[in-house]
């Protein structure tokens, strides 16, 4: 199956090649997960601190299907 996956913000940094706001075209098995996609891309999941697919709130364990589109965030914080 294949995904859209937007990195947010810093997040963009551990992906080789990526600017701020690139989408990226992952290939994944079926029955794939977030945590897949993760450590396809090479973004550690401890900076994930919010992930939307298709518009809805999601969790790391959620399953994906084909022509989903997935957001990370990271956690921001301002002063």
């Amino acid at each position: 199956m294949n995904i859209e996956v937007e990195p947010r913000s810093y997040l963009s940094e551990f992906i080789k090649d990526s600017s701020n706001g690139k989408i990226l075209k992952v290939s994944l098995e079926d029955n794939a997960k977030i945590l897949d996609v993760l450590k396809i891309i090479g973004i550690p999941q401890e900076k994930i601190h919010l992930i939307i697919i298709n518009n809805m709130v999601s969790s790391i364990d959620s399953s994906l299907k084909d022509g989903d589109k997935v957001i990370f965030y990271p956690l921001l914080m301002g002063g």
